[in-house]
């Protein structure tokens, strides 16, 4: 079986607390248009196997989420191959996505059903944000995993990546050491979209771990200060490294990607999907 998984974007991130050593969030998210292509074929030996990716099958959320699968329901082993598509390390979702991928296609080939209450344990026990994007769309991550979906929408906007690879521990230590007092108005946020105001929208997305992430690499400095001479303001999604502009139309987004790309940035227009996943 093979499918489409989509990246995800924090379109605000509050940090609210700590429980059982994890970061308690609020965020609002949306799948878009980047996406990795995964495919599951069952075995019959046991064994996992992952490819198409140059880190060891043990350490692959992939591996582990279907490793835990098995535990739950039963089965006797797959073949994953995974041709990225989303970005490392740069706050998009790139090793949920697989293991989101890779959970839903073993639910279909087992014919286990996806609202099966355990589904969500599989994905909480490999990563807090596996759920949101099997479900995708748009919607909110409250707590550590709790995922509410959200009446969809359409959005623009320009995505600019850096080659700094952001590492979510440490930025998540540096806010703890440097928390802040302001917060996103998730409710404005979901009302500026629903309403078309994107120019409204953009300017209430926040993120609590950019300060944070900025100061442990000032990564993003020049396209900050590229931002401003613009007159538009970028937000940075998940724990870095990538940002994004909302923009009121596709082609308001391709402008803003060329005008960003000819400043030397890595910038390319999406827009929102309503799924995370996409049998292909």
């Amino acid at each position: 079986m093979k499918v489409k998984v989509y990246a995800k974007l924090n379109l605000s991130l509050n940090v609210v607390g700590v429980q059982g050593g994890y970061h308690l969030l609020d965020a609002v998210t949306t799948s878009i248009d980047l996406f990795d292509v995964v495919q599951v074929t069952l075995r019959s030996d046991g064994q996992i196997n992952v490819t198409g990716m140059d880190i060891p099958t043990q350490d692959n959320v992939a591996y582990k989420a279907a490793k835990r699968f098995f535990e739950v329901f039963g089965g006797n082993g797959c073949d994953i191959q995974i041709t990225k598509g989303i970005p490392f390390s740069q706050g998009l979702g790139g090793s949920s996505a697989d293991a989101s991928a890779t959970i839903y296609c073993l639910a279909r080939l087992l014919n286990v059903a996806l609202e099966n209450p355990q589904i969500k344990n599989v994905c909480d026990s490999t990563g807090s944000d596996v759920y949101f994007m099997l479900k995708g769309g748009f919607g909110k991550i409250v707590g550590r995993s709790d995922v509410d979906i959200l009446q969809s929408i359409n959005v623009y906007g320009c995505l600019t990546l850096f080659d700094h690879k952001s590492d979510t521990a440490s930025v998540f230590s540096q806010f703890d050491a440097m928390p802040t007092a302001q917060y996103a108005d998730n409710d404005a946020i979901v009302k500026a979209l629903r309403n078309g105001e994107i120019v409204m929208a953009n300017e209430l997305c926040f993120n609590a771990l950019q300060q944070p992430s900025g100061a442990l690499c000032n990564y993003a400095g020049d396209f900050i200060a590229c931002c401003q001479m613009l007159g538009v303001k970028a937000t940075m999604t998940g724990s870095g490294s990538a940002y994004f502009v909302l923009c009121s139309t596709a082609q308001h987004a391709q402008e803003l990607a060329q005008a960003f790309s000819s400043k030397g940035f890595k910038s390319q227009a999406f827009r929102s999907v309503p799924n995370g996943i996409e049998e292909m």
